[in-house]
């Protein structure tokens, strides 16, 4: 049932998803230009050696490693965003480095062990399994032993906050417990699963991935708010900002602020 809804909330609004006009661009472009760096640093040196986005969406991250020269697997669940991210690849001139799979991020099993150098999992596609641990599980699977797992999940203290996850108290109150909530966007709902810092450390832990970071993402949205962080985003050079956003992502007092937790894992060597 939650695959299915997730499905259909994201084909509905796979055409829309990357306009300039949505509530969040500017948040949603903070978050991607603080991450790249961290992916950059990342990539494998073999071009050749193939690199999967899982829960890609519309081909952000896939677009940007594929014009460096990368073969890259863009994985969703929703068809409708598949669609865009082909129209995406080919409007950048990298169709031909691109395969695209049709595919729950939970359930990999079309894919080989250790057959990719570096999976992400970016945008919190995983806040949308029913079992965190065993869809990592999967991914380390798929991962090359030495190689990188990038991703970020929903943060539980920004589902307490937006109104579109919880409404009443009781729903506030399960988000800030349980870490789950009903994303409510449209008439189309579905559960949205949130973590901690220290809850999806530990999920990684258990899925056999060795955390070398857990940060938060889109910290001064978080703190400032949306409406005043918009405004300074037409005031202040864009820089600035990106440089603010980054020296927060290194302080673990702010976290529970920022609306994503994102990590970067390993999956550690075979022992020789």
């Amino acid at each position: 049932m939650l695959k299915r809804k997730v499905e259909e909330f994201y084909d509905r609004v796979a055409q829309d998803y990357d306009s300039k006009e949505h509530p969040f661009y500017l948040s949603d472009k903070l978050k991607c230009d603080a991450t790249w760096h961290l992916i950059e640093s990342r990539l494998p040196e073999d071009k050749t050696s193939p690199v999967l986005d899982a829960g890609g969406g519309t081909g952000l991250w896939t677009v940007r490693i594929a014009e460096l020269g990368y073969d890259v697997v863009l994985a969703d669940i929703s068809q409708g965003m598949l669609d865009e991210a082909r129209a995406n690849t080919r409007a950048k001139g990298c169709l031909s480095r691109v395969r695209f799979v049709k595919a729950d991020i939970a359930d990999m099993s079309q894919s080989d062990d250790n057959c990719f150098s570096l999976i992400l999992a970016e945008g919190g596609p995983l806040s949308y399994c029913e079992d965190v641990v065993s869809a990592m599980k999967g991914l380390h699977r798929i991962l090359e032993p030495g190689g990188y797992l990038i991703g970020s999940v929903e943060s539980k203290y920004t589902g307490a906050r937006w109104k579109h996850r919880s409404r009443t108290w009781d729903e506030i109150k399960e988000a800030l417990y349980s870490g789950t909530a009903r994303d409510k966007h449209t008439d189309v709902c579905f559960t949205c699963h949130m973590y901690s810092s220290e809850t999806i450390e530990r999920a990684l832990g258990q899925a056999g991935l060795s955390v070398e970071k857990i940060y938060g993402k889109q910290i001064l949205p978080g703190l400032l708010g949306q409406e005043r962080f918009d405004e300074l985003a037409k005031a202040v050079p864009w820089e600035e900002l990106l440089a603010m956003e980054q020296f927060l992502q290194d302080d673990p007092a702010v976290i529970a602020s920022a609306w994503e937790i994102g990590f970067v894992a390993r999956k550690e060597l075979a022992a020789s």
